[in-house]
């Protein structure tokens, strides 16, 4: 009766071994994707400022408008 008892003993085992190694995986891809979350945050935030500061006058020269220049004719 005792060999019967072997088999789910390992079983139970492997099962808790699965379960630990699927719980670490699990942790490990919550901070990988924090950490990927936070890159872009700050990519977004300080690049946005520093492309901001080089296309703002590139804008306000587009969004002036042309003075009206009128040419006489005789």
């Amino acid at each position: 009766m005792g060999s019967f008892l072997v088999p789910a003993l390992q079983k139970k085992e492997e099962d808790s071994q699965v379960a630990k190694i699927t719980r670490e995986n699990s942790e490990i891809t919550v901070k990988q994707v924090h950490g990927l979350m936070a890159q872009v945050m700050k990519d977004t935030h300080f690049n946005l400022v520093h492309q901001a500061s080089r296309i703002l006058p590139i804008l306000t020269d587009l969004l002036r408008p042309e003075p009206i220049v009128e040419t006489m004719r005789n």
